[in-house]
């Protein structure tokens, strides 16, 4: 028995609609899942009036290989049908990654409380009920396929802002730690400064090193809040990499007193990794550490050849990690109890983009206190 009237093309085509942009939906792939031929034909035809482009399927073991093939763009499925239920079904729907957000109308003459709970919690956008109207049934559609259009285009402008943060800190903070790392010199080797000379120094340093602060958090925030995290990986030899990746950071060393040394012994030193990534994540755990080592101190890294991979420690002169700290130090904006008395201006952000870039890496993260004092970051990546 039908459930849908047949369509007047006039009352398609009129619809009353809050957007204005009906036309920009037209195209849109529709996947139209019900038992009922009579049904099904109807909705396809009112369906071809508004320019969609539909395919259909009577049995729910249908569904899954044609929307793999299709890609729809909304589904329309009945909750009842002859071989399987409509609600389980759509809870696969939602295990399958193309099909995570796209929007799911359930058709279905159940009303009750409890048959559009269990819609909603198997990932249902939407519960209608037959019968239905030809201009009710569109309305919806319009509306979810609109609000998908505003989430696509939302991601995207937020994926190229992301993208444009990142590329833009980077360029900024290469020249930026040069800049420091002149500075520094020029600092050492000048013998007749007076004491205005030395509290030119002294700020030229210290807005520098604010700068490189406020550059990390711009990749920070541009690796957590926008698009995806994107690597370009290639062999990359650390005998290499790490003495000039350390040398980068030495100048904000100098500044606070802080000497780091690296102590590089590595076996087999070839790592296939994206080498800008991991020059983020390892200063990300230098400047974790020198905000969290006294001045003087001295801040060690290490790296060493494991039976899988590389193992590269971060050993500070700090005060160590409690045990309540190393269960959520790496969470975002996590701001542990080693940052109340530093000069850190970060958002606590660094860990945990560093955690992610190194997951991203197939690698692993970690921390221990050291017998001697102070923590021990490390990082371990896979040979290439």
């Amino acid at each position: 028995m039908s459930t849908l009237s047949r369509p007047d093309s006039r009352l398609v085509m009129n619809a009353k609609t809050p957007f204005k942009d009906t036309q920009s939906l037209q195209g849109s792939k529709i996947l139209v899942v019900d038992d009922s031929v009579t049904l099904r034909k109807r909705i396809l035809e009112f369906m071809s009036l508004e320019g969609f482009v539909t395919q259909e399927a009577s049995r729910g073991a249908e569904v899954i290989p044609l929307a793999k093939k299709f890609l729809p763009d909304l589904i329309l499925m009945d909750v009842i049908m002859p071989d399987c239920d409509g609600i389980e079904l759509c809870k696969e729907l939602r295990t399958f990654q193309q099909f995570e957000k796209v929007p799911i109308l359930m058709l279905t003459v159940k009303g009750s409380a409890y048959d559009v709970s269990e819609a909603f919690k198997a990932g249902a956008n939407d519960y209608v009920r037959k019968p239905f109207g030809a201009e009710e049934l569109l309305l919806r559609i319009r509306v979810h396929l609109h609000t998908m259009k505003l989430l696509k285009q939302l991601e995207e402008a937020t994926d190229t802002i992301g993208k444009y943060m990142g590329l833009t800190a980077y360029e900024i903070r290469t020249p930026l730690m040069n800049i420091l790392g002149l500075a520094e010199v020029l600092n050492q080797e000048s013998v007749s400064k007076n004491a205005e000379t030395n509290f030119l120094f002294k700020n030229l340093l210290t807005e520098g090193e604010r700068l490189v602060s406020m550059v990390n958090s711009m990749l920070e925030i541009s690796d957590l809040g926008f698009g995806k995290m994107v690597l370009s990986k290639e062999a990359v030899d650390l005998d290499l990499f790490l003495p000039e990746v350390v040398r980068k950071a030495v100048s904000l060393g100098r500044h606070r007193q802080i000497e780091l040394t690296l102590d590089c012994s590595l076996e087999h030193s070839e790592v296939f990794m994206d080498a800008e990534k991991i020059q983020q994540a390892l200063d990300n755990l230098f400047f974790n550490a020198l905000d969290s080592s006294p001045q003087p101190g001295e801040v060690t890294i290490r790296a060493r050849s494991t039976e899988d991979g590389v193992r590269i420690e971060v050993q500070d002169q700090g005060p160590g990690i409690t045990a309540e700290d190393k269960n959520n130090i790496f969470d975002p904006f996590f701001r542990d109890s080693l940052t109340g008395h530093s000069s850190s201006r970060g958002v606590g952000l660094g860990l945990g983009i560093t955690r992610r870039i190194i997951d991203k890496h197939n690698g692993t993260m970690g921390v221990d206190n050291n017998a001697q004092g102070g923590a021990i970051f490390y990082i371990t990546l896979p040979y290439a």
